[in-house]
């Protein structure tokens, strides 16, 4: 009985939370700088295919505004087009980490989650932003605790490093997510002396790596010579992942 009220209030603070982040997006809040800023790149991207390898500047990408862009083919231009692949993404972030914390933690875990997150006016109010980082990086994050959970196979360390990388190439400030889980898988694994804790520790790793070889090429692609540049930069790119994932599971 315990478990189905808990799973009762998740399923009604994510249900809320939901409504809160899908409702009236092209009202409230007031369209920012910033966002129409994006509309308007993801309209260039949908005239001229992917121009440039970045988005406003070197460290942030453009995968948000292409997925923008695919949203504006559909559904055509407006404020709501342009928040809604960012807040739809949100609420499956929300999903997913409810459902982890529920496996990992139990059904009251997820409970306290739903709860917490559907009063926190911040957090729903920025869920609905068309800002790369608050409208993708939450949906990438929740996918990495998942693949965390379980030894470093191939598949689960491509799936981390592809989820870190896309993170990163959206915005720089994601490398912070697999250099913060070296730090604590490194710390568990040398002062706890949790042997689990080195499969973590080298999918971090792996995560990081391919994050460190994105950050030194990026900034030195120029939007001039990318018409030329992209010819070895792309496959670079879309190598890392596979690569850094068969270097975490060649482990012990």
């Amino acid at each position: 009985m315990s478990k189905r009220r808990d799973d009762a209030l998740a399923l009604a603070g994510l249900a809320l939370a939901a409504a809160c982040v899908l409702a009236g997006l092209g009202r409230l809040p007031a369209l920012t700088s910033d966002e129409a800023w994006i509309g308007l790149y993801a309209l260039r991207l949908r005239a001229g295919g992917l121009f440039t390898p970045h988005e406003m500047n070197t460290y942030t990408g453009p995968l948000f505004g292409w997925c923008v862009s695919r949203v504006f083919a559909a559904l055509g231009p407006g404020v709501r087009p342009l928040r809604l692949f960012g807040a739809a993404a949100n609420v499956l972030a929300f999903a997913l980490t409810a459902l982890h914390l529920r496996r990992r933690a139990g059904s009251a875990a997820a409970a306290w989650w739903a709860v917490l997150l559907a009063g926190s006016a911040y957090s729903l109010l920025h869920a609905r932003l068309a800002w790369d980082v608050y409208a993708l990086q939450p949906l990438l994050l929740a996918l990495i605790l998942i693949l965390l959970d379980g030894p470093p196979t191939f598949a689960r360390a491509l799936g981390l490093t592809a989820a870190a990388l896309a993170g990163a190439q959206n915005h720089f400030i994601f490398l912070s997510v697999p250099a913060s889980l070296v730090v604590l898988y490194g710390a568990r694994a040398a002062w706890l002396g949790e042997e689990e804790a080195s499969g973590g520790l080298r999918l971090a790793l792996s995560a990081l790596a391919a994050g460190a070889v994105l950050f030194l090429v990026k900034p030195r692609l120029s939007e001039a010579a990318w018409p030329s540049e992209r010819a070895w930069a792309l496959p670079l790119f879309f190598a890392l992942a596979p690569l850094a994932a068969a270097a975490a599971a060649a482990g012990p």
